[in-house]
C-alpha cells in the first residue's frame, strides 16, 4: 500500500510538473522599432537580422498630420533569394483619421532565412512629415 501511494503521489507530482513545461504558443515579438519625424524617403532601412529560419508577419502603421501617399516595399531573403516586394505593403489601404491626418497600415507575412535581414523602403510624394512603427513576429 506504501508503494502505491508512493508511486501515485510520484506519478501526480510529474504529471503537474511536465504540464508547465511547454513551448510558447503564438506569436513571439522578436523586433519592435519607430521612425518618428520623418521627412523625405527611407533608404533601405533594417527592421530585424532573422536568426531562425521561419516564418515571420510584419506590421507596418504610418501616420502623418497631412495627406501622404507613401510608397513602402519590403526587401527579404527566402530559399529561393532575395525578394523585393512593394505589392503587399504598398497596397494598405488608406484611413483617413481627419482631414488634417492620414493613416497607413497592414501586415505581411514571409519566409526567411537565417542569416539575412528583414528590410524596407519607402517613397513618400510630396514634403510630408510622417511616423512609422514596425513589429515584426515569428509565428
Amino acid at each position: 500500500m506504501r508503494k502505491l501511494l508512493v508511486i501515485l503521489l510520484m506519478l501526480s507530482f510529474g504529471v503537474g510538473f511536465a504540464a508547465e513545461q511547454h513551448e510558447p504558443c503564438g506569436p513571439i515579438i522578436v523586433a519592435k522599432r519607430s521612425f518618428i519625424g520623418q521627412s523625405g524617403d527611407m533608404g533601405p532601412t533594417t527592421i530585424f537580422k532573422v536568426r531562425k529560419d521561419g516564418l515571420y508577419r510584419v506590421s507596418l502603421y504610418e501616420t502623418s498630420e497631412t495627406y501622404t501617399q507613401p510608397y513602402f516595399t519590403l526587401i527579404w531573403t527566402d530559399e529561393y533569394g532575395l525578394k523585393i516586394d512593394g505589392g503587399g505593403i504598398s497596397a494598405f489601404p488608406e484611413i483617413p483619421l481627419s482631414t488634417a491626418g492620414t493613416v497607413n497600415a497592414g501586415q505581411v507575412v514571409v519566409h526567411c532565412l537565417a542569416g539575412t535581414k528583414i528590410q524596407f523602403t519607402n517613397t513618400v510624394y510630396g514634403q510630408p512629415t510622417y511616423n512609422v512603427y514596425v513589429t515584426v513576429e515569428m509565428l
